[in-house]
């Protein structure tokens, strides 16, 4: 939704060139904020399950490991992808008079995906707790003030594109401190206490090990399954279409950002993952496969 509230602000007030230099970012950030998203919906698979087990202590103990992981992600992306800005946007072949404006938006995305990644992973958890409801009304917050934000930074201030990724990050973020404060207050049994037990925050191969291949699972549905032609194919279909100018991109995006706000598979999806939460949350104790002891 970030990305169709910045090219329709951006549109609006900014002109065709601005909407052809985010709208062609669309594929690109589905695809980086993809990752992001599938690693944390299998954080919160095996945080469900001992929930669901009764055992606190291991689930805590996940949530701190799926804490550093996020963390490690979302840095080493933000490195690899903020050194490779250029290079992946001639990839796709963006026209050379949108290069700035792309590559500026997509810099400040990406130095954002930390908050990405920490909201991705708090809703998670709150998820995995049987909480859906709370993480969609804080989405729906940070989305309004998203298009605040977007028209304050480009009418008022006259930031240009370069204003909408702020927007972006800074909406992103509230959205994280709202699902961090939510859980400080509402729930206790995810609270890592830095008097409590010290081993929760020791790093464990198993488990790292083990949230890596429910990660991997939901990677592998997310990006190369069920989302793949929303992702990949609009990747390559602007590689061969933007040799034709600005624009086509824009126009590009537009169609973009239409199929993608259109709810055909994502509602499976959505089920898919709902699945997951249910069948893991409810297992009891003896069900857990794996032992730590």
């Amino acid at each position: 939704f970030y990305n169709i509230a910045d090219s329709i602000v951006a549109g609006q007030f900014l002109g065709v060139d601005a909407l052809a230099a985010i709208g062609s970012t669309g594929s690109l950030m589905f695809f980086v904020t993809g990752w992001l998203n599938g690693l944390s919906s299998g954080f919160a698979i095996l945080v469900s399950q001992w929930f669901g087990a009764k055992q606190y202590d291991k689930m805590r103990h996940y949530v701190a490991m799926s804490i550093y992981l996020a963390a490690a992600f979302a840095i080493v992306m933000t490195i690899g992808f903020e050194a490779l800005n250029e290079p992946i946007l001639r990839l796709m072949n963006s026209p050379e008079d949108l290069m700035g404006s792309v590559k500026g938006y997509m810099g400040i995305i990406y130095a954002g995906l930390i908050v990405t990644a920490a909201y991705n992973s708090l809703a998670a958890f709150l998820r995995a707790l049987g909480d859906s409801k709370s993480p969609l009304y804080f989405l729906i917050i940070s989305a309004v003030i998203n298009v605040f934000l977007d028209i304050l930074f480009i009418v008022k201030i006259g930031m240009g594109v370069e204003g909408c990724a702020y927007a972006t990050v800074i909406a992103q973020a509230i959205s994280a401190v709202c699902c961090l404060i939510y859980i400080i207050k509402k729930f206790p049994i995810l609270h890592l206490h830095p008097s409590g037990n010290k081993k929760l925050y020791l790093t464990d191969r198993e488990f790292i090990k083990d949230l890596l291949q429910d990660s991997g699972h939901i990677l592998f549905s997310k990006l190369f399954t069920v989302d793949c032609q929303n992702g990949y194919s609009k990747f390559l279909f602007q590689m061969f279409y933007s040799f034709s100018g600005f624009l086509t991109v824009g126009s590009l995006g537009v169609y973009q950002d239409q199929k993608g706000f259109s709810l055909d598979f994502q509602f499976f999806y959505g089920l898919f993952l709902c699945r997951d939460k249910i069948f893991s949350g409810n297992l009891p104790e003896t069900s857990v496969c794996c032992d730590y002891n």
